[in-house]
């Protein structure tokens, strides 16, 4: 287990349909924490003289929005304390909030150094470089968390989110089902989850675990709630037209076009899936998972057309 737990906003499970977006699932870590381990406080009064000082000012800028001068403050907080991993997560997460991928890989990696321990620092530092799109670098830093801290729902997410990404199939439908397995299927996160891995089990070549992984969701999640009819879609209890008509938007929109595509890949079908995938692109919430996978499976079908225009 790492040297202390990752903090979160709520106690896990709390909001956990917010796994579903990448950058909702970084702040629903992303609790502000300080070189004692303080909870944040209103800034004192005057310019602040101690570390503990400004990653209050910090803090309260952060939770504000300001985030400029949040960066400002975490800065000053690690020049009086540079040994502090919480401090340079701290700023890493505000780089975060600001989409500044690259200096938020350098804070994070600036926490690692501070702290070999941090699962926080591991944890962010994995997304981050997802975003560079560093997947490999990624999964190893997931592969740490997920190692430091295996009951963690956050770690375990994030590694089996890394395998989709890289096409580790056989390992992604295993992180799966242990986030059900610690989540419990009542999460609201969990028919997500085990969409991703149906694809990875049927992408391994499991095709009755496939199966079973659908059938034990649907059977669990009420029919009224998305996204059951995207898994009977998946069962072929659906058609393409119906799950469409059900989308009633964006989201919804993203998610089912997306898993159309998969199913029409999977059965050998790459030119309707890629206009799917193309869609999920162009107009799909850019702020999904599916969003970039749907980029990296089109990555994926230009590399094999590549490959068989070379062998003509």
């Amino acid at each position: 287990m790492g040297g202390h737990p990752v903090r979160t906003v709520s106690e896990p499970g709390a909001h956990p349909g917010i796994l579903r977006l990448v950058g909702a699932l970084l702040l629903l870590g992303a609790a502000f924490t300080g070189p004692e381990r303080a909870a944040a406080a209103d800034a004192p009064p005057g310019r602040p003289t101690t570390a503990r000082g400004w990653n209050e000012l910090g803090t309260r800028h952060a939770t504000e929005g300001n985030f400029e001068k949040a960066l400002e403050a975490f800065s000053e907080a690690i020049r009086l304390a540079p040994n502090s991993s919480d401090l340079h997560v701290n700023r890493g997460l505000v780089h975060v909030r600001l989409k500044q991928w690259q200096p938020a890989e350098d804070a994070f990696t600036r926490a690692t150094e501070a702290n070999h321990e941090d699962t926080r620092a591991f944890l962010h530092r994995a997304i981050a470089l997802a975003e560079l799109d560093r997947n490999e670098e990624a999964f190893r830093d997931a592969s740490r968390a997920a190692r430091m801290e295996p009951d963690n729902p956050q770690t375990v997410f994030i590694r089996h989110y890394l395998c989709s990404r890289l096409g580790r199939h056989d390992l992604g439908h295993t992180a799966g089902a242990t986030y059900i397995g610690i989540q419990g299927w009542e999460d609201e996160a969990a028919p997500y989850v085990a969409l991703l891995n149906h694809i990875a089990l049927r992408r391994a070549g499991d095709l009755k675990s496939a199966k079973d992984i659908l059938a034990e969701a649907a059977t669990l999640l009420p029919t009224q709630d998305w996204p059951y009819a995207v898994i009977v879609h998946l069962q072929g209890a659906l058609d393409e037209a119906s799950l469409l008509a059900l989308a009633t938007d964006n989201d919804k929109l993203t998610l089912a076009r997306y898993y159309i595509g998969m199913r029409c890949w999977l059965e050998g079908d790459a030119t309707t899936a890629k206009g799917h995938f193309e869609w999920v692109v162009a107009s799909g919430n850019s702020a999904f998972l599916q969003h970039r996978l749907a980029k990296d499976h089109l990555r994926e079908m230009a590399g094999a057309d590549q490959a068989a225009a070379s062998e003509e």
